[in-house]
């Protein structure tokens, strides 16, 4: 129910970057990976935070390292439901500088599922 991050100097092996890890805590629920997105010198990591079981809040939540993933620092939430769950963000970049972020909700048991998204500006989180 966390996030590593892992990089790699050259053609050594890969090793763990952070101090901190980018998301200490993403919920009662596993399985949900992330999205990366580069903007300049800064890394954007987009997770879902599925919260500490049925009935609780899920976020899509962003986080940032300006370090190449040594370091994250601040957590925006991007989006919050009360739904039944949501998850497997991606980011994409578009051609002004914003990023959009992509995820799936579910609205209830045995009820359909659906995509949403969110635009943000990354300028206003550096």
């Amino acid at each position: 129910n966390w996030i590593d991050t892992f990089g790699q100097d050259g053609i050594g092996p890969w090793r763990q970057l952070w101090t901190d890890p980018p998301a200490a805590d993403t919920g009662w629920y596993n399985g949900n990976p992330p999205a990366l997105a580069a903007v300049g010198d800064n890394l954007f990591l987009a997770y879902g935070n599925r919260g500490t079981g049925e009935g609780t809040a899920k976020i899509v939540q962003v986080t940032r390292s300006k370090d190449g993933g040594v370091s994250w620092d601040y957590v925006w939430t991007i989006a919050s439901s009360s739904n039944q769950d949501l998850g497997y963000p991606r980011l994409f970049t578009r051609d002004d500088g914003k990023l959009v972020c992509v995820y799936y909700i579910a609205s209830g048991k045995n009820q359909p599922c659906r995509i949403e998204s969110c635009i943000f500006d990354p300028a206003g989180m550096m």
